[in-house]
């Protein structure tokens, strides 16, 4: 899919700006860039098709298109792509919770730092997930994640303080990297520990792990934020 070429990325947006500016600051890196940018669901999927891109920044708020539903289509013709989500305040709880189960990798906002954005395509591409803590939350209420626990939940065994530490960090959308640098531990414990959340808690993702750890109290959405 990358090659020798780094991250290959389509842009998916009608603005014009948004697009252009994406562009700008991608093809400044080394390791990344840009493919080709679309507007529309028709001209996304055949380039998709066509130009295989490793990462799909893809506007939830494209005209005429439900995210979810493009984002499957997507994952349907290439299931390894990694999908990144922009994203404003507009976009509504439900769509949050669908995009999520149709495979979308990551959340940003359009108003995010150049930096953030940047980091975030690494994350999503490397498979580590990025969302912000409201939308962590968000989802946790809409997929009522914070009601009762189950009995099933009540035999597993509580996290570690370090993996706590770890949680609360990749929450906050802090890459591998990151949590490692800011812990003064090497990424591997970093990525070790994680592997042990995600076994003991039964989950795949970063963020499913933080959904188990709010819903079980090992963590609070004001620890987060």
């Amino acid at each position: 899919m990358d090659g020798n070429n780094g991250i290959t990325i389509l842009v998916v947006t009608a603005d014009q700006l948004v697009s252009a500016g994406i562009v700008t600051i991608v093809n400044r890196c080394e390791d990344m860039r840009v493919l080709a940018a679309a507007s529309n669901h028709t001209d996304t999927i055949s380039k998709i098709g066509e130009m295989r891109p490793s990462v799909v920044i893809l506007d939830a708020e494209l005209p005429a298109v439900n995210p979810a539903e493009i984002s499957k289509r997507i994952k349907s013709i290439q299931p390894e792509i990694r999908i990144l989500l922009l994203v404003t305040e507009r976009l509504a709880k439900s769509c949050l919770v669908q995009t999520l189960q149709a495979g979308v990798g990551g959340y940003v906002s359009k108003t995010t730092t150049e930096v953030h954005l940047l980091t975030a395509i690494r994350a999503v591409h490397s498979g580590e997930g990025v969302m912000c803590p409201r939308l962590v939350y968000e989802i946790a209420k809409e997929l009522d994640y914070l009601g009762t626990i189950t009995s099933s939940e009540k035999d597993l065994g509580p996290p570690t303080e370090r993996e706590v530490e770890i949680i609360k960090l990749a929450a906050q959308g802090l890459t591998n990297r990151k949590i490692a640098k800011q812990l003064f531990i090497s990424e591997r414990t970093v990525q070790s520990h994680l592997a042990a959340v995600f076994k003991r808690f039964g989950v795949e993702s970063r963020t499913q792990a933080v959904l188990s750890a709010l819903r079980n109290g090992w963590i609070t959405y004001d620890s987060i934020t």
